[in-house]
């Protein structure tokens, strides 16, 4: 959070984070001794991000961003001069397209390969033809691939480009 806000102040930033650790730790250390069972919507991983996002929030508004804190944020998103670099960003991009394009291109049709089509044989889901019922939770979630790593691929990429192939 304290990378993009332009609000959050460094000692937001600190007392979030020590709040997250605190209140993701302390339950489930408190757990794992037997002392308390915490139900399975208050997961302690849960606990600590809302405790983290609350006293982040919290500090914030009772504190101000410094012209020092302001110029550090600035820095933090300039591109240094010297990793500006055509041949280097075209490595770069393997891993955008190379893992997360192919995989999402390649990971749906594994799934419904190997899981879904399976699943609805056991089931007895399949369409009387022997084709998928392509309106199940399953199918959504094996197809959910392509747009959730299609997307992070092409966003990947468009950020590497723009920052350092200028």
């Amino acid at each position: 959070m304290s990378v993009w806000s332009k609000r959050i102040t460094e000692a937001a930033a600190f007392w979030g984070m020590l709040a997250g650790v605190l209140f993701n730790v302390v339950p489930k250390a408190l757990e794992f001794i037997g002392l308390f069972v915490l139900p399975s919507y208050l997961n302690p991983a849960l606990l600590g991000a809302i405790a983290s996002l609350a006293v982040t929030l919290l500090v914030s508004r009772s504190t101000s961003v410094t012209a020092q804190e302001s110029a550090f944020l600035r820095q933090l998103h300039e591109t240094p001069v010297e990793e500006v670099s055509r041949q280097r960003t075209r490595v770069t991009l393997l891993a955008p397209i190379a893992l997360l394009v192919v995989n999402g291109l390649v990971m749906p049709y594994l799934l419904i390969r190997f899981y879904v089509r399976p699943y609805q044989t056991a089931t007895g889901t399949l369409l009387p033809d022997g084709s998928l019922d392509w309106f199940t939770g399953e199918v959504y979630a094996a197809a959910s691939w392509v747009m959730i790593y299609l997307i992070l691929g092409l966003v990947a990429s468009y950020v590497v480009r723009k920052d350092y192939a200028r």
